[in-house]
């Protein structure tokens, strides 16, 4: 069964006479949840697999997933819209839901399962227009930009976003919901870092520099002042680029929602990547974001001095334990493929798999491709990798909701292509350093 038996946009259009608008709301946010989950999951079994292409069942099915949450997002803002109620706090100070979990309206950050697209609806940043009629989509909207045709509503929109040197800028809906997709196939943002929507193009976060501390107190005597202190942590929006060519064909012949979806997981698939790459290991140079390891204080132990293979669970208990040792809680480790496989082969004397310890549990593990196998520590050669073990949400995510297309008509009209160059900006940051712990070398 393609859609895995989740509830439809089209099932969940009316509301139900036993629900409130918030029910109805929080109806449709779990479908679009577990249609993203679905399509996430679809695309995970052909990484697993070894394949860069959908078989062609998987590809419609990951299409109509895709489909579906597009459609969910226009009918949830639709709700929000309808009922302006949900975005303000009643008088017993009970936030109603606009994300199924947490009221965003002027919420400054977002939590992992926040999503950007229903934090710009809740603060205003999408076009009424665009929520009409079903909503504006990617592909109709980079359809019309090359063939010219297009509903009021897409016309509109292109007449809106206009750039000088041939981009575009593409309206907030749309970029809001590419940022969504692109953040559910990043390692680092499933992991729970913390999105701050950026405004302008630096935006400056408090941080604690010292805990605060406490001491028993004297009857009479004077007290000693606490050494917490606080500083600055900046988001300095970096420019990130990706290339898609797709052909002409597609663009003027296809349903729009086919064009929807091979472009938006193209671009998707790109930018998630280039991110968790970003924030494990961006060099702060510039162009670069700074990332984790690279973040000055984040602490960074080989597992021996040239390297070792994995015998046992050690390296990550003891990576779990120097950040609990530093005051703060790990929720999950990242680490490669190549250490996935490796963990799962331990076994113990009677050849059984070695089981984990319990002091790793409620730790999720993750593995990404974005973690090499060939890096040097030591005598190594190019051939360890790491494991990163952390709280994620003390890693910041600035975010610019714009993203600009560019059009190639020309250069590759020879092959009857067309090229669309996505631009984006944001910036990582570390905001507690001793929240991460790095081990190398792994073999």
């Amino acid at each position: 069964m393609p859609l895995k038996g989740i509830p439809t946009a089209s099932e969940l259009r009316e509301q139900p006479t036993n629900q409130t608008p918030a029910e109805w709301w929080k109806a449709a946010d779990k479908a679009r949840n577990a249609h993203l989950d679905a399509a996430g999951d679809i695309a995970e079994k052909g990484r697993l697999d070894g394949r860069d292409k959908f078989l062609a069942s998987e590809q419609r099915d990951y299409d109509e997933h895709v489909d579906q949450v597009t459609r969910l997002d226009h009918l949830m803002a639709n709700i929000v819209r309808d009922h302006p109620e949900l975005n303000e706090v009643d008088r017993a100070g009970v936030v109603p839901p606009t994300n199924g979990r947490t009221g965003l309206r002027n919420k400054a950050t977002l939590a992992k399962g926040d999503s950007m697209a229903a934090w710009a609806q809740a603060n205003g940043h999408i076009h009424p227009e665009h929520l009409e009629d079903g909503g504006l989509t990617f592909g109709e909207y980079i359809s019309a930009r090359v063939t010219g045709r297009g509903s009021k509503q897409v016309r509109n929109a292109m007449s809106e976003g206009n750039l000088a040197g041939g981009g575009y800028l593409v309206p907030t809906i749309l970029s809001t919901q590419l940022i969504d997709m692109a953040r559910n196939k990043a390692r680092v943002l499933q992991a729970g870092a913390t999105v701050v929507p950026m405004a302008n193009a630096t935006v400056d976060l408090a941080k604690w520099a010292g805990d605060p501390t406490a001491t028993w107190h004297t009857e009479n005597a004077a007290v000693t002042a606490s050494d917490a202190t606080l500083a600055r942590v900046r988001l300095q929006a970096k420019t990130l680029m990706s290339l898609v060519v797709v052909s002409r064909e597609l663009v003027e012949d296809a349903e729009p929602v086919s064009v929807d979806s091979a472009l938006r997981q193209a671009f998707a698939s790109q930018f998630g990547l280039t991110i968790d790459a970003a924030g494990l290991y961006g060099t702060g140079v510039a162009p670069q974001p700074l990332g984790v390891k690279a973040t000055s204080g984040v602490t960074v132990t080989p597992i021996a001095t040239n390297g070792q293979a994995l015998a046992n669970w050690d390296p990550l208990v003891n990576a779990v334990y120097t950040v609990r040792s530093a005051n703060e809680e790990p929720n999950a480790i990242i680490y490669s493929g190549r250490t996935s496989k490796n963990l799962a082969l331990l076994k113990d004397t009677t050849n059984q798999p070695l089981r984990m310890p319990d002091y790793l549990d409620g730790i999720a593990r993750y593995e990404t491709q974005q973690i090499p196998n060939n890096l040097v520590v030591g005598t190594s050669g190019t051939t360890t990798s790491d494991i990163f073990a952390g709280d994620w949400s003390q890693l910041l995510f600035g975010v610019r909701t714009e993203l600009q297309v560019t059009p190639l008509t020309e250069r590759y009209a020879e092959n009857g292509q067309i090229g669309f160059v996505c631009w984006w900006r944001g910036d990582f940051a570390v905001a507690r350093t001793s929240a991460f712990a790095v081990t190398t070398g792994i073999l």
